[in-house]
């Protein structure tokens, strides 16, 4: 009887344990994830700050520069003046077609944003907001309309957050291969 007891509460102790390491890896992988999510928002919004300074600073936007922000950090940046969009082609390779990700974006943009971005003044920043191509491939992206010198600047840029989200599921399961 004794021993029948003992393998009860030994059961119990194994079950209670494993149960409260379950809860601490998961806890912990959540909290990974929303802060790997947070630093990228964080880059992502430096980026644009980065953007729109060099936008209302100079009249002159090189290609270079542009080819350059996009391939480092992953951009992908339409800008259309007077509703024109500039001859910059881009230079970061995108799954999914650049125009018919452009496409995508530009309905998300025009019924929710744009018409925002008319009715405020001059800059403006939508919030940012997370779109995904036609290949499965995730963005984080921003709607930005700046009026320098006269003239009606609006930007759409995006960033390519896919191979984030593959190495945040790539942790997670590390975090269930440490659960077993």
């Amino acid at each position: 009887m004794f021993q029948n007891v003992q393998r009860r509460l030994v059961f119990l102790y194994v079950l209670t344990s494993g149960i409260i390491l379950t809860l601490a890896l998961g806890i912990t992988a959540f909290l990974y994830s929303q802060t790997v999510i947070r630093q990228q928002e964080a880059v992502f919004q430096a980026n644009i700050a980065h953007i729109m300074s060099r936008i209302q600073s100079s009249n002159n936007i090189p290609d270079s520069w542009l080819r350059e922000l996009e391939m480092q950090e992953k951009l992908v940046i339409r800008i259309e003046e007077n509703n024109i969009p500039l001859l910059y082609q881009g230079a970061y390779e995108t799954p999914t077609q650049r125009e018919d990700l452009f496409l995508t974006v530009s309905e998300k943009v025009d019924s929710i944003y744009r018409q925002e971005a008319l009715a405020s003044p001059s800059p403006y920043q939508s919030g940012i907001f997370h779109t995904e191509g036609l290949q499965g491939d995730r963005y984080l992206g921003a709607y930005i309309v700046l009026e320098p010198y006269g003239s009606y600047i609006s930007i759409l840029v995006l960033n390519d957050i896919t191979g984030v989200r593959s190495q945040l599921r790539l942790r997670l399961c590390y975090f269930l291969i440490l659960e077993f």
